[in-house]
């Protein structure tokens, strides 16, 4: 619902909104710094497992249905590459310190003894 017309506010009341319309402007630069840094970790996506789906949904006659199904498989398929030096920089930014030594130690690390830690991705349990 859009009113057209004139509000009178307190002074203190504007300066209040202006201060929080900042904030919401500095987190929302924050949230595409972050979200900016999150996809320069990625190196690729390899879609090379996926491509023969892709085909059989181009060259077959399907139902929306059936096209979503395995358009769901061949996405499924798909291998992100990470850049192990960019995420390790990444997770440097952002790990939590106070919650061991260890991750204060990662925290810590030059970037020469940050080159020679190992990221590990966990196996997905079934």
């Amino acid at each position: 619902m859009e009113i057209d017309g004139q509000v009178t506010i307190s002074l203190k009341t504007f300066n209040q909104l202006q201060d929080r319309a900042k904030q919401a402007d500095e987190l929302k630069k924050k949230m595409q710094d972050l979200q900016e840094e999150i996809t320069d970790i990625i190196d690729q996506i390899d879609e090379s497992e996926a491509e023969p789906i892709f085909h059989e949904i181009d060259d077959r006659n399907m139902t929306d249905k059936q096209i979503q199904k395995r358009f769901d498989e061949a996405i499924a398929k798909f291998r992100i590459i990470l850049d192990p030096e960019k995420t390790k920089r990444l997770i440097q930014k952002y790990i939590e310190k106070d919650r061991s030594d260890s991750h204060a130690d990662v925290k810590n690390a030059s970037r020469k003894v940050l080159e020679q830690i190992t990221i590990t991705m966990k196996e997905e349990e079934e």
